[in-house]
């Protein structure tokens, strides 16, 4: 016998506990499918090397579709004196 039974279902244990933390913690939509598709993919195809390789590549694609979405140039609002900058913010202020 590879691994005794005793240790085998320590080990055991401590994975179902820590996939139960795993699934309090998650929120949202695209958590829940990196979470879902890899776990799915993996016991469909009876490997968990497919599920784990989906998992980076959604990971992958999720954090590229963040960053160029969140680097799209923006129109810079640029203030005619200095009494506009009172704020900080560089948009024109109301007359008081």
């Amino acid at each position: 016998m590879l691994i005794p039974r005793p240790e085998l279902g320590a080990l055991l244990v401590y994975v179902g506990v820590a996939h139960c933390l795993l699934i309090r913690d998650v929120t949202g939509r695209a958590n829940w499918s990196v979470v879902l598709l890899p776990g799915g993919l993996g016991s469909i195809m009876s490997h968990n090397g497919y599920g784990l390789v989906a998992g980076i590549a959604i990971m992958a694609a999720y954090w590229l579709f963040r960053k160029l979405r969140s680097s799209r140039p923006t129109v810079p609002i640029l203030a005619d004196d200095a009494d506009a900058l009172v704020d900080g913010t560089g948009l024109p202020q109301a007359p008081v």
